[in-house]
């Protein structure tokens, strides 16, 4: 019984630390894959609790199309259509600046090192824009997270196993 208990502790020990030191090593794998996701979620003009950021006004519109005359077609880098959602990308400087940081309890941020443009966009746009969506989070539990725990965990059993082979 005491060897059973032995390691059924072994079991619980990956549970508390196992599990999120393997969750953070495959996020620190992925930060790419994070900073996408962001820029994606912007690009479709979501903040992030998931609402709509403002719509381009008219005004805005006609001096994007200016600009995107007078440079030779590349600033702006997206369109930018009245009564559409704002993408927060005109140069790309903001996007072209993200980091993923992922941090020892296997939570992660994204910055921008541009954040004296990152805090104007946040209060113009009335809310946070740096943090994913709930269904963003949920894609990198499901194809990120949940894939390294399970392998963390079979490793696991199987150096469990080898002892009563």
């Amino acid at each position: 019984m005491s060897f059973l208990k032995k390691h059924i502790d072994g079991l619980q020990g990956l549970k508390d630390n196992g599990i999120s030191k393997a969750a953070a090593k495959a996020l620190r794998k992925e930060k790419p894959l994070l900073v996408d996701l962001l820029r994606k979620q912007q690009n479709a003009g979501e903040m992030s609790n998931g609402s709509l950021a403002p719509d381009y006004s008219s005004f805005t519109a006609y001096l994007a199309y200016k600009e995107l005359k007078a440079s030779g077609g590349r600033i702006p880098r997206k369109p930018k259509q009245k009564n559409r959602p704002w993408n927060f990308e005109w140069t790309g400087e903001f996007h072209d600046s993200f980091t993923a940081h992922v941090k020892q309890d296997d939570s992660y941020l994204i910055k921008s090192s541009n954040k004296g443009l990152e805090r104007d966009l946040s209060t113009r746009a009335g809310g946070e824009i740096m943090a994913l969506t709930e269904d963003a989070n949920d894609e990198i539990i499901k194809e990120v997270i949940e894939p390294a725990i399970a392998i963390e965990i079979n490793a696991e059993l199987d150096r469990l196993l080898s002892k009563f082979r």
